[in-house]
């Protein structure tokens, strides 16, 4: 049994065949919608990328109560995680 093409392979084939196949004939009244269309496909492709999942509540309270203050690789993940999510809404603002 094959995975392919996986859940974000489908969308950005969706996402594709809107921009490419159907939106050069749209009439102008639709063509934003259908953008609109195409830019939630992308998003739901790039947010299936997002994999770290989420904290345990007491990690949470550690984080508040400064407990990890010092811990470079909670650090480094959370940087990675935020980066990530803000790549699913706006992939071209985002600072590598």
């Amino acid at each position: 049994m094959s995975d392919r093409p996986d859940a974000k392979e489908l969308l950005e084939i969706a996402r594709e065949a809107l921009a490419n196949e159907l939106l050069p004939f749209l009439p102008p009244d639709k063509r934003l919608a259908g953008l609109m269309v195409s830019s939630a496909l992308a998003m739901a492709a790039r947010g299936l990328a997002a994999t770290m999942p989420p904290l345990p509540d007491v990690v949470i309270a550690d984080i508040r109560d400064g407990r990890h203050d010092s811990d470079k690789v909670l650090y480094e993940a959370l940087l990675a995680e935020a980066k990530a999510r803000a790549l699913i809404s706006n992939p071209k603002d985002v600072d590598d």
